[in-house]
């Protein structure tokens, strides 16, 4: 196979280009908490440890390719290009990268359903995403543990001579495959409801319900990848596949080597991380572009909300008269505020900083006023 064929540059190319958007989406997630929110959650934590995690993870792709030397370790080449010498380095290059993806995937759902928890008060529903956070964290390290053991003596990935066995690679592949999108698709559902109950403009609820329905880009990619696995294993050359399943499939191939499916792992991830950042964005952007984004108000225009259990996210004046014993009228005047206080109303970002979900405060004060026509 010629050279011509290498698809090293390819792979480079884009596993740089997304850990960039995640670099940049979690530097400016923190800016505006630290800076400008001026507070820091769980969630937030979260996604940093999971950027930490991706970007091991796209180094160690790239080392796939790359020594430190450097000399070329394989990646992307075709399996007729590739020398004996390659397979160890290489195959403990890519069992890396099966470690960080998992690793940095568990954080990334984890960091969403922290901000979930924050986001409410309904006791069913914070029930459902601790269920949820059991799942995700119990199948991540489940993975882990399979990723580690999927032969024993591990040694096996390069050198399938010594005596020893594997896992079934196909079963495991896809039933990993199929839970990992099962938890993704539970967690972007989990909040549409609680969100659509927001006493919000229908502008900024659908806005909030679109943010989170990004996440059908990640499941439609991860179902992709379903498809990818299932060419990989009927493919002659998994060297420079367009179909691969990371590391596991080092023991049954000659490398285990593929391009396509490392690629579309890189964006899923990265991916992921950029839709988790966005409520920051929106935060950022009122923040520094109010004449484009709208900036912050403290007075609400809303209207009345359809549901009964929802209230509005801005503070509302309401009044009343009440007549005392000595027949003097009085106005009684209520104000409904957010917790978070009366300045950043318009901010998704803002509303849940409280960590204790969405609340409301009433402050209300009494005026003695002797009405027109009262003496």
């Amino acid at each position: 196979m010629s050279s011509t064929d290498n698809r090293s540059l390819e792979l480079i190319a884009v596993t740089s280009t997304f850990l960039c958007i995640t670099i940049l989406s979690v530097g400016l997630r923190a800016f505006t908490r630290l800076h400008l929110v001026k507070w820091i959650g769980v969630d937030d934590a979260l996604i940093i440890c999971a950027a930490v995690a991706a970007i091991a993870e796209s180094s160690a792709t790239i080392i796939g390719i790359y020594s430190i030397e450097p000399t070329e370790y394989g990646l992307g080449r075709h399996i007729d290009e590739q020398l004996p010498e390659w397979r160890e380095p290489y195959a403990k290059a890519i069992l890396t990268t099966n470690f960080t993806y998992t690793i940095s995937a568990t954080f990334v759902k984890l960091s969403l359903l922290a901000f979930y928890i924050r986001l409410s008060l309904d006791t069913t529903l914070r029930f459902a995403i601790y269920v949820v956070i059991f799942v995700s964290a119990s199948f991540g390290i489940s993975s882990l543990l399979a990723a580690g053991l999927q032969c024993i003596p591990l040694s096996m990935l390069w050198d399938s001579n010594q005596p020893g066995h594997c896992i079934n690679i196909n079963s495991f592949y896809f039933s990993n495959a199929g839970i990992h999108i099962l938890t993704e698709l539970l967690i972007y559902i989990l909040p549409m409801r609680t969100l659509w109950k927001l006493h919000m403009p229908l502008k900024q609820k659908l806005g909030l319900c679109g943010l989170m329905g990004l996440g059908a880009m990640l499941i439609i990619i991860s179902c992709y990848r379903i498809i990818t696995i299932r060419d990989l294993l009927v493919s002659d050359d998994l060297t420079c596949n367009n179909e691969s399943t990371q590391s596991l499939s080092l023991a049954n191939s000659s490398l285990g080597n593929t391009v396509t499916p490392l690629m579309w792992y890189t964006i899923e991830l990265n991916l992921a991380i950029f839709i988790a950042c966005t409520p920051a964005f929106l935060a950022f952007f009122r923040h520094y572009l109010p004449s484009i984004f709208g900036g912050s108000s403290t007075q609400s225009n809303y209207q009345a909300s359809p549901h009964r259990s929802s209230y509005p996210l801005g503070s509302i004046t309401r009044s009343a008269t009440h007549t005392n014993k000595s027949g003097q009228k009085m106005i009684v005047t209520a104000i409904d505020r957010p917790c978070f206080g009366s300045d950043n109303n318009n901010s998704e970002e803002m509303i849940v900083i409280s960590g204790s979900g969405i609340q409301k405060k009433v402050e209300v004060w009494i005026e003695n006023k002797v009405l027109k026509g009262q003496s």
